[in-house]
């Protein structure tokens, strides 16, 4: 995800904005439901997320720390709980997959 929100998008929004034209009918020409995942990000981030000043970067810093650190953690938990075991009675949790906690954000 790190790659797609401060790689792979930023370099789409630049692309589109350097020739429209051009990027559109690049991404109508790629596979399945990729030149709609991809117009919906530069969308995003051209128009709807885009920032306009420091304090709005903020925002968004804590929005997107909430969506992967606490609501991600916690529907990941409702679909596999802590006591969670596999189908031969193992824990679920065990070796390299530990089980997460949500981050409770701190400002300080």
């Amino acid at each position: 995800t790190f790659e797609g929100l401060f790689v792979q998008t930023p370099e789409y929004a630049e692309d589109y904005l350097r020739d429209p034209r051009a990027f559109l009918e690049r991404t109508v020409k790629l596979p399945g439901s990729d030149p709609v995942d991809i117009l919906e990000r530069v969308r995003e981030f051209l128009f709807v997320d885009r920032p306009k000043d420091f304090s709005d970067c903020i925002a968004w810093s804590r929005r997107l720390f909430e969506s992967y650190f606490v609501n991600q953690i916690k529907q990941l938990l409702h679909n596999f709980p802590p006591d969670q075991t596999t189908s031969s009675g193992a824990p679920f949790w065990s070796g390299p997959k530990r089980c997460p906690h949500p981050v409770r954000f701190a400002p300080a």
